[in-house]
Parts: structure tokens; sequence; C-alpha cells
């Protein structure tokens, strides 16, 4: 049986400071994201299972539609 190591305090931060420097987020809407996040425990394996909607996303983090789709495709999966 392989065990996995419970990810770093940091990983979903500087997953999202990455990623809101490539997308060109704003900073206040980035740290409102990465607190809401990080209150409700996701981390950036979680943000990419299909089990959480866009929908979702936006109303947890107050992203826009398009922030959010670029959070749960392509610029997750392009930094994990």
């Amino acid at each position: 049986m392989h065990l996995s190591l419970p990810p770093q305090p940091d990983e979903l931060e500087n997953f999202l400071d990455a990623f809101g420097m490539r997308h060109h987020i704003d900073n206040g809407a980035l740290e409102k994201a990465k607190t809401a996040l990080q209150i409700a425990c996701f981390t950036p394996d979680v943000l990419i299972e299909h089990t959480v909607t866009v929908d979702h996303l936006k109303e947890l983090t107050e992203l826009s539609e398009g922030e959010v789709h670029a959070l749960n495709t392509s610029g997750l999966a392009s930094h994990l």
C-alpha cells in the first residue's frame, strides 16, 4: 500500500499565486479566493476533480466564470 504525504500547508497558496500571475487575476480577488479555498480545506488536486462545479467555485471564491474555468481546468492541469 502506498501512502501519500499530506499537502504542504502553503501548496494551495503557492499554486494560486502562480495561477494569478499567469492569468493576470487581480490581487484582491486572488486573496479573497485563497482565503475562501483555505477555509474550505481545498487543495490543488481537489480543484481538478469533476465533482467540484464551476458554479460552486464561483460562489466560494467570487472569481469570474472565466477565471474559475481556467482554475478548474487548464490552469491547474498545467501546474500539477
